[in-house]
């Protein structure tokens, strides 16, 4: 036990660093360790996903009532991300029917809603409050 308390104390500087690097960007970790037979398998896979969320991406900026685009960044950028960032290979990313339903309610609310309206209504009343309670 004593053995593993003066290793830790031995780390440098650089290595903490690493190690905190590590943590926050978790490629860093599994990068050098990964081999020919892991991206073979991991193309089929996103072949197959990407060819499956394509037309559902889409089908969902429908429902949502936005351009199809959106659908197709919503289901594919979270991913691009999540290869640097993300530490679970069990997780599901992407555009889902409850939200895009949920989208297309926030969207047909705030589209009367807007930022000018926002700063003629809701500054004023922001700071009337904060005059009042000084």
């Amino acid at each position: 036990k004593t053995m593993g308390l003066q290793r830790r104390a031995q780390k440098t500087f650089g290595q903490h660093v690493g190690d905190y690097a590590g943590g926050l960007v978790p490629i860093a970790k599994w990068l050098p360790k990964y081999d020919l037979g892991k991206g073979q398998s991991d193309l089929i896979a996103g072949l197959t996903v990407g060819l499956m969320v394509v037309p559902q991406a889409l089908a969902y900026a429908s429902i949502a009532g936005l351009p199809h685009q959106f659908g197709l960044y919503s289901a594919f950028m979270g991913c691009f991300v999540y290869v640097f960032l993300g530490s679970s290979k069990d997780v599901t990313l992407g555009p889902t029917a409850i939200m895009s339903l949920l989208t297309a309610k926030a969207s047909q609310q705030a589209s009367s809603f807007t930022p000018l309206r926002w700063l003629q209504r809701g500054c004023p009343v922001l700071w009337s409050n904060s005059a009042q309670s000084s």
